[in-house]
C-alpha cells in the first residue's frame, strides 16, 4: 500500500472542496465520496507524520 503524506490529503481537499465554505458544506450524494476518501486517507496517515497535538488534534478528530 502506498504511504500517505499530509500534502496528498490537503491536495484532495483543495481539489474537491476549494469552492466551498467549510462551515456550510452539505453532505449529499455529490460530496460523500470525496469526504469518505479524505477520512480514509487521514486514517492511513502514519502517526510519525501527524505532528499536531492539543486543540489542533481535537479539531482533526472531530472533523474526521
Amino acid at each position: 500500500m502506498p504511504r500517505v503524506v499530509p500534502s496528498e490529503i490537503i491536495a484532495l481537499i483543495d481539489q474537491h472542496y476549494s469552492a466551498f465554505n467549510a462551515r456550510t458544506l452539505d453532505v449529499t450524494h455529490a460530496t460523500v465520496a470525496g469526504l469518505m476518501a479524505i477520512a480514509r486517507l487521514v486514517d492511513e496517515l502514519p502517526t510519525e507524520l501527524l505532528t499536531i497535538s492539543g486543540a489542533d488534534y481535537s479539531d482533526l478528530v472531530s472533523g474526521v
